[in-house]
């Protein structure tokens, strides 16, 4: 029964209890475990105290309380697992401080096209990051919406924020290619520039996908120093396909010339 109580302690959320990773809370799962101690220390007073006939009667009650308690809960929790909308809602409602928790709802806002709610969950998101990569993540959905609000200098400026978080390489890699792509559509693109859009890893870091389709934009813009930058961070003997598909781009574009 004491062991019950205490693994209980954290699902009460009396404090946050955060998990080792991120904003991750104690959730309502945790409660299998203390509530199965608590129901067997129970158990073990009650059939020392009580005798055989009122023990049955007893364990009938208990087992119609039991599965009574288990159909509201189950009436409650039902609207809330509805679709991945009305859980993130319900979720960074009571966690309000779950980095996590907003920058899903971020995203699922973002597909749903309600960019005004996706930029106030992504500020949220940032605001309770406790991991860089949290802020990065928020960073680069807000800047996925400012690109669908058409307010490409701020996105810009979201997307260098995020790499300055430090990201994966895969998600460097592919806020780099946004923001060459946004400086592409700007006109800001030329010669003197291309420094920014060196600091790539080396391919393969599942960022092949991004290197070079960044690449092939070099080259459609005639941006050869950044282009062969690129193409020498993809391994030939780990990325052959990536290196065929430039073949084919180099190509075309002298088939274009």
């Amino acid at each position: 029964l004491a062991a019950g109580l205490a693994a209980l302690l954290p699902a009460l959320h009396l404090l946050p209890v955060p998990m080792l990773i991120g904003n991750m809370y104690a959730a309502d799962r945790v409660l299998v475990l203390p509530l199965a101690l608590v129901c067997i220390g129970l158990a073990a007073l009650l059939a020392r105290a009580l005798t055989a006939t009122h023990r049955a009667r007893l364990w009938l009650l208990l087992l119609f309380a039991w599965g009574g308690s288990n159909l509201a809960w189950i009436g409650h929790i039902l609207p809330i697992w509805a679709n991945d909308k009305t859980y993130w809602l319900y979720n960074s409602g009571i966690l309000e401080d779950c980095s996590i928790c907003h920058g899903n709802l971020a995203g699922v806002l973002l597909v749903e096209e309600d960019y005004e709610g996706t930029l106030l969950a992504t500020r949220r998101a940032r605001e309770f990051a406790r991991q860089p990569w949290q802020g990065a993540i928020a960073a680069g959905v807000e800047g996925l919406a400012r690109v669908q609000r058409g307010e490409l200098v701020e996105a810009i400026e979201l997307y260098r924020q995020a790499l300055a978080l430090h990201p994966s390489p895969a998600r460097k890699a592919g806020f780099v290619l946004q923001i060459f792509t946004l400086c592409e559509r700007l006109g800001w693109l030329d010669q003197n520039n291309v420094e920014q859009f060196k600091e790539l890893p080396p391919a393969p870091h599942g960022n092949s996908q991004s290197l070079r389709i960044l690449a092939a934009l070099a080259l459609q813009n005639d941006l050869r120093e950044l282009y062969s930058f690129i193409k020498e961070q993809i391994s030939p003997a780990l990325d052959a396909e990536s290196l065929a598909y430039l073949r084919l781009a180099e190509e075309r574009k002298i088939q274009d010339q």
